[in-house]
C-alpha cells in the first residue's frame, strides 16, 4: 500500500521561507534549514556536511526523529560524495561565497513536489548564506581597516609585539569571534585572551613548515584544535606567526560528530582572506618595532662609543685623548684657568706591595674623592698610569693654591685600600693667552717635579 503523499501545511511553509530568509547569522540559517526540511521530508534524518580545503566532507550537523539523538556511524564515516551514494541518499550542494560550502543530505522523498520544495529551500538557504558571509565580510573589512588606521596612528608608540597584542587584542578577537589571539616573532611570544598553554603553542610553532607564500595561514590541529596560524612575513628574518582561536565552529558541531580521521575546518575562506590583511598590517608594525629597536641599539652603541672615546675604561673621568682635545679646544681670551697635574706618592710601592688590583682599586677611590671636591664646570682627567689633570675655571694665583691644597688634604684624609696612608703631590700653572697647551703644560709638569724634590704630599704653583 503507497504512502499518502505529505506535505507540511502552507502556514508552515510559508513561515518556513520568511524564517530562513530573515535568518540573522549562518548558525541560525542552517540551524533552520535542517528543521524545515526534516518536516518536507516526512520526519526523516536530514545531515549537514561541511566541505573543506582538501575536498573532505565532515558531518556538522545532523537532526532524526526524536529519541535518536547520535548519528549513526555509518553517516559520520562520510568523507565524499562517493561514500554518501553508497548510502542511497539523496544530496545537493549549499552554495557560499567562495564555491560550494557543504552539502545536504537526505533520504529519496516520496514525490516531485517534496522535491521541489526541498530544492527551493536549499537554493533559498544557499542565497541566503551568501548574502550572510558577504554581509560579515565587509563588516570585517570595515572594522579591519578602522583598526589599522588605530595601528598605524600609534605605530611609533608601539615598542614590542606585547605592546602590540595587548593594545589591539580584544578588538581583534571581537573581529574574527576568537576568545584568544597570540603573536610569536623571534622567540617572543605574546598573548591575549584564551589562548593554549605556552608549552602547545611553542610545540604547534615548532611543528609549522617554513611559508611557501606570502600569505600562507594552517588551521591548527591536536591540543590547539580551533586555532589558526598566518604567517607574517618580515624582510631579512624568520616569519612571525599570528594566531586567533576560537572554542567552536562558526557553524557548531555536536559534540558526538567528532570523526578523527577527518580534518575539522573552523575558520571560513572569507576569514582566512581577512586575516591575510591583517597579517600585511602586522608586517608593517614589527618592521616599525624592528626600525625602532634597531635605533635604539644605534644610540645606546654611540653612547658606548662615545665613552669609550672620553672616558678611562678604570677610573671613568676623562682620558688623555678626550683631555688633549679639552686642552686644543680652550681659549684663554675669554676665561682664566688653572691646570693641575698631580699624581700618587710612591704609587709603585702600593703595586708592588699589595699587587695591581690593588693598585687599580687605589686609582678608583682616588678620583672618586677628587671628583667630590670639584666645583661645576671643573673637569678631572687621566693623564696616564698615576697621573691626572684638572682643569679649574676662573682662578687666580692664590685660588688656585687654595683649591689645589683642598683636594690634597681631601686624599690625605681619604681611607683606601691600603693601611698606610695615601697622598698626592700637584704641580700647578695659570693658562695664559698667546701660549700653545705645551707650553701650559711644561708648566705644571715642573710644579710637580718641585713638589716631588720638596718632600711630596705639597703643591707647587709655577705661574
Amino acid at each position: 500500500m503507497s504512502q499518502t503523499p505529505y506535505l507540511p501545511e502552507p502556514s508552515y511553509l510559508h513561515r518556513a521561507l520568511s524564517t530562513l530568509g530573515s535568518a540573522p547569522d549562518p548558525d541560525t540559517l542552517l540551524k533552520g534549514l535542517a528543521s524545515t526540511l526534516y518536516h518536507i521530508n516526512r520526519q526523516q534524518p536530514i545531515a549537514l556536511y561541511r566541505l573543506h580545503d582538501a575536498k573532505a566532507l565532515h558531518l556538522t550537523y545532523y537532526l532524526s526523529p526524536a529519541g535518536q539523538q547520535a548519528a549513526p556511524h555509518a553517516l559520520r564515516l562520510i568523507t565524499s560524495l562517493a561514500s554518501l551514494s553508497t548510502l542511497g541518499l539523496d544530496y545537493r550542494d549549499i552554495k557560499g561565497e567562495f564555491g560550494t560550502w557543504g552539502y545536504v543530505a537526505y533520504p529519496t522523498p516520496d514525490t516531485h513536489e517534496q522535491t521541489q520544495w526541498l530544492t527551493l529551500f536549499i537554493d533559498l538557504a544557499s542565497q541566503r548564506l551568501r548574502l550572510l558571509k558577504a554581509a560579515n565580510a565587509t563588516e570585517r573589512r570595515i572594522r579591519l581597516r578602522r583598526r589599522r588606521r588605530s595601528i598605524l596612528k600609534d605605530m611609533q608608540h608601539t615598542c614590542s609585539i606585547d605592546h602590540l597584542v595587548q593594545r589591539h587584542g580584544q578588538s581583534w578577537c571581537r573581529i574574527f569571534q576568537a576568545v584568544g589571539i597570540a603573536l610569536y616573532y623571534q622567540e617572543e611570544l605574546a598573548c591575549f585572551g584564551q589562548c593554549p598553554p605556552e608549552r602547545q603553542l611553542l610545540a604547534a610553532i615548532a611543528s609549522l613548515a617554513a611559508p611557501l607564500d606570502d600569505t600562507e595561514t594552517i588551521e591548527l590541529d591536536g591540543e590547539c584544535a580551533g586555532g589558526i596560524a598566518v604567517s607574517v612575513h618580515v624582510a631579512d628574518a624568520q616569519p612571525a606567526w599570528l594566531m586567533l582561536f576560537r572554542r567552536r565552529h562558526a557553524v557548531p558541531l555536536l559534540p558526538e560528530l567528532s570523526c578523527p580521521h577527518t580534518p575539522v575546518g573552523y575558520w571560513l575562506a572569507s576569514e582566512i582572506n581577512s586575516l591575510a590583511e591583517l597579517a600585511d598590517d602586522l608586517t608593517s608594525v614589527i618592521t616599525a618595532i624592528e626600525i625602532a629597536n634597531l635605533n635604539q641599539q644605534l644610540v645606546a652603541t654611540n653612547q658606548w662609543l662615545e665613552t669609550l672615546a672620553h672616558k678611562d675604561a678604570l677610573t671613568q673621568c676623562w682620558n688623555r685623548y678626550y683631555t688633549e682635545l679639552v686642552l686644543d679646544s680652550i681659549d684663554p681670551t675669554h676665561t682664566t684657568m688653572a691646570l693641575i697635574l698631580f699624581d700618587i706618592d710612591d704609587f709603585k710601592c702600593i703595586n708592588d706591595t699589595h699587587g695591581h688590583a690593588v693598585g687599580d682599586d687605589v686609582l678608583r677611590d682616588l678620583v672618586a674623592v677628587v671628583q667630590g671636591t670639584l666645583r661645576q664646570g671643573d673637569h678631572l682627567g687621566r693623564w696616564g698610569g698615576e697621573e691626572f689633570m684638572i682643569l679649574a675655571r676662573e682662578l687666580d694665583h692664590e685660588g688656585t693654591l687654595q683649591f689645589a691644597n683642598r683636594v690634597r688634604l681631601a686624599v690625605a684624609s681619604a681611607r683606601f685600600a691600603v693601611a698606610a696612608p695615601v697622598s698626592i703631590s700637584m704641580g700647578a700653572t695659570l693658562v695664559h693667552a698667546h701660549e700653545s697647551p705645551r707650553q701650559w703644560l711644561e708648566r705644571a709638569d715642573q710644579g710637580l717635579y718641585l713638589a716631588k724634590q720638596a718632600g711630596k704630599n705639597r703643591c707647587v704653583l709655577c705661574p
